[in-house]
C-alpha cells in the first residue's frame, strides 16, 4: 500500500485591511506551479474591490453560497449559488458582496503564480508546501 499524502488547511484572513478570509485547497507548490486553489468568504456588504487585473491567466469564481456581483466587460453581473464566472487574462475585475448570508465561493484560477494584487509579504503562505 501507498501512502497517501496529507494535506493541512492554510487558512488567511486579511481583517481588517479587505473583507474576506480564504482557505487554501490547493497551493502552486502542492500542485508542481500548476493552480492555486482556495476557497474565499466575503463579508456582508463587503465594499467593491477596485478594479485589478489576473495578468498571470484566467480565474474562475463558482458560487457556494450567498450571491456578489462580479464587474467586468463594464457591467455588474450577480452571480448567484451554483453559478460560475471567470476573469479572462488582463481583463479588469472587480467584485462587491451583496449581504447576508456572507457570499462564500471556490476560487480556481489557471495561473501557475500566486493571485495577482496579493501582498508581497503573503506570497510564500499561498505557494508553500502544506503537506
Amino acid at each position: 500500500m501507498v501512502p497517501q499524502r496529507q494535506t493541512r488547511t492554510v487558512k488567511l484572513d486579511f481583517h481588517p485591511a479587505m473583507g474576506e478570509r480564504w482557505e487554501i485547497a490547493r497551493s502552486t507548490e502542492e500542485t508542481s506551479g500548476e493552480v492555486f486553489e482556495s476557497t474565499v468568504w466575503f463579508d456582508p456588504r463587503m465594499p467593491e474591490a477596485p478594479p485589478h487585473l489576473h495578468p498571470n491567466g484566467e480565474e474562475s469564481f463558482e458560487v457556494i453560497e450567498g450571491s456578489f456581483d462580479v464587474f467586468k466587460d463594464g457591467q455588474w453581473t450577480t452571480v448567484r449559488p451554483g453559478a460560475t464566472a471567470t476573469a479572462s487574462l488582463s481583463e479588469h475585475v472587480s467584485a462587491r458582496a451583496l449581504g447576508a448570508p456572507a457570499p462564500r465561493h471556490r476560487r480556481v484560477p489557471s495561473t501557475r503564480r500566486a493571485p495577482s494584487g496579493v501582498p508581497s509579504s503573503l506570497q510564500p503562505a499561498l505557494s508553500s508546501d502544506v503537506t
